[in-house]
C-alpha cells in the first residue's frame, strides 16, 4: 500500500459502489451498484439499494476494512473465494461469506489518485486488485500494468446515509449465531487480524497466546465430541446385543416346544380282528324277525318268543297245576297243605 494512500472511510456511513467502466462522478447518480446476487455471489448490475459499510480492523494498518452489505447483514462479510472457472490465474472472485474474521474478509482501500478507489484482499496479497469482467462477476485481477486503461479496477464511492445499528459496530472473530453476542467488540479480533508486518512484539506474543488458548479449546470440544460419540456407539451396539440375545432365546423356546411329542400327532391305531375282543366287546346281534308277535285280543300275551323255560310261550302252553284234594273248610283247611301240620302246630 506504499504506493497508493490508504483511505480512511466512516463506519458509520452506508456507501454506494460502482465502478469507472459504467459510472461516473459527473453523471449525479450512479446507474449501476455494486450489489449481492444470490445472497453468495457479488456483481456490477443496474442500481439497487445495496449499500456498504466499511468497518476498521482491529490492529490493522490504516485503510483496512471489513466490508458488509445492507442486503445481507451483518452476518455476512466480502470474502476472496476460490473460483474453478475464473480465466485469471488468481483463480479468485469476491463473495459473501460468512463472518468469521479472517484474512480472506480484509480488504486494504486506497486511493487511485483520482477519487477511484482501488481494493486489494489481504489474503491474496498486494499482487491482485479487485477488477470486473466486462458483463461478468468482479474477480481479483493479476494484471497490473497501468500503460493502459482498466476502468474496472476504478471503483466509484457515495455516501448514501448513516448506518446508525450497534450490531454493526462488532469486528467477528468466528462464526457468529443469530444473536450478536458470538461478535467480539473493538480490542478482541482474532489473531489473523494482526497486521504481517506488525513491529509490535508485545502484540504478537498476545496473538501466539489466545491462538495457543484458542486450539487448546478446540481439542478439548474435540474430545468430549469423540467420548459422547463412543459412547452412544457403545450403548447403540449394546441395544442390538440385547435384542438378538432375546429374539435368539425365544426362538431356541419356540423350536423346542414344536419338537415334543404329542398325543394328538399320533394316528390312531387301526381297528383288527385282535381287538375286537378288548373290554368284553362283543358284535352287535342282529335282531330276530320271529321276535315280535302280534297276538289276537285274548288272555295271551303279545309276545311268542321262546327265550327260556319261563318264557311268555311257556307259561301260556303249560296248565296250572290242579290240587289233588279239594279245599276243605273248618279245621282242614287250616293245615298246611305241603306238611301236612296244621299251622300253628309244632
Amino acid at each position: 500500500m506504499s504506493e497508493y494512500e490508504a483511505v480512511t472511510l466512516d463506519s458509520n456511513v452506508w456507501y454506494h459502489l460502482s465502478e469507472a467502466r459504467v459510472d461516473e462522478y459527473d453523471s449525479g447518480n450512479f446507474a449501476s451498484s455494486f450489489q449481492v446476487e444470490d445472497d453468495n455471489g457479488v456483481a456490477v448490475w443496474g442500481f439497487v439499494d445495496h449499500y456498504w459499510q466499511f468497518q476498521p480492523v482491529d490492529d490493522g494498518p490504516k485503510g483496512r476494512y471489513a466490508l458488509r452489505c445492507s442486503r445481507t447483514g451483518v452476518f455476512k462479510q466480502l470474502t476472496a473465494c476460490y473460483a474453478a472457472d475464473e480465466i485469471d490465474d488468481s483463480k479468485t472472485q469476491p463473495c459473501m461469506v460468512a463472518s468469521d474474521g479472517t484474512k480472506a474478509q480484509m480488504w486494504d482501500v486506497s486511493d487511485w489518485g483520482n477519487q477511484t478507489y482501488r481494493f486489494v484482499n489481504v489474503q491474496n496479497g498486494s499482487d491482485y486488485v479487485m477488477d470486473v469482467h466486462p458483463g461478468n462477476p468482479p474477480f481479483m485481477s493479476s494484471d497490473l500494468r497501468d500503460s493502459f486503461p482498466q476502468p474496472g479496477r476504478h471503483w466509484l464511492m457515495t455516501s448514501v446515509s448513516d448506518v446508525d445499528d450497534g450490531a454493526y459496530s462488532t469486528v467477528f472473530t468466528k462464526v457468529p449465531s443469530s444473536t450478536a453476542t458470538d461478535a467480539s467488540t473493538t480490542g478482541s479480533s482474532s489473531p489473523d487480524a494482526t497486521d504481517t508486518t506488525s513491529d509490535s512484539t508485545t502484540s504478537s506474543s498476545s496473538s501466539s497466546s489466545a491462538s495457543s488458548s484458542s486450539s487448546s479449546s478446540s481439542s478439548i470440544s474435540t474430545g468430549a465430541a469423540a467420548g459422547i460419540g463412543i459412547g452412544v456407539g457403545i450403548a447403540v451396539l449394546g441395544l442390538g446385543l440385547g435384542i438378538f440375545f432375546f429374539w435368539w432365546r425365544r426362538r431356541n423356546r419356540n423350536r423346542a416346544a414344536n419338537e415334543l411329542p404329542s398325543d394328538e400327532s399320533k394316528p390312531a391305531p387301526p381297528v383288527t380282528a385282535s381287538s375286537a375282543s378288548y373290554s368284553g366287546w362283543q358284535p352287535p346281534q342282529e335282531m330276530s324277525t320271529d321276535r315280535e308277535v302280534r297276538s289276537e285280543l285274548d288272555s295271551t300275551p303279545m309276545w311268542g318268543s321262546t327265550v327260556g323255560t319261563r318264557s311268555p310261550e311257556t307259561l301260556k302252553s303249560t296248565p296250572v297245576p290242579e290240587s289233588s284234594e279239594p279245599y276243605k273248610d273248618g279245621a282242614e283247611a287250616n293245615t298246611n297243605i305241603h306238611t301236612g301240620n296244621p299251622y300253628g302246630a309244632h
